[in-house]
């Protein structure tokens, strides 16, 4: 007995995530002998040199709201008298810069805004 069309379509469906599970198991199979042999380079690495190899160095701040956010920098803020630079600021609270400035061009009723350029400063309203 033949086929319809649609069948022969879900039979290449079917075939086509199968070959993709199977692709991705491959993958996972090569990561994890990569990660194998890295870690045994990093053994031979500490006994040659008694150091540790240098581990990534980026830096990952946690996700805050925006509210949560707002209630750090208004935390921060209340204890500086004498203003913040946006650099400052984002130390402080512990975000980049660039979420610093995104979140004071949003949210401009937070902050006062006195000077411009690199000398600009920030105090509570």
């Amino acid at each position: 007995m033949t086929k319809s069309p649609l069948e022969k379509i879900e039979e290449h469906y079917a075939a086509i995530e199968e070959l993709k599970n199977e692709g991705a198991a491959e993958l996972r199979q090569d990561i994890a002998q990569k990660n194998k042999e890295l870690a045994d380079l990093n053994e031979k690495y500490a006994k040659l040199t008694g150091q540790k190899p240098a581990e990534g160095t980026r830096l990952r701040r946690p996700r805050i709201t925006d509210e949560e956010l707002k209630k750090t920098v208004l935390k921060v803020m209340a204890t500086e008298k004498e203003g913040l630079a946006g650099t400052q600021l984002a130390e402080k609270v512990g975000q980049g810069y660039p979420r610093i400035q995104q979140f004071l061009k949003v949210n401009k009723d937070v902050l006062k805004k006195q000077g411009a350029g690199p000398g600009t400063r920030y105090f509570l309203k």
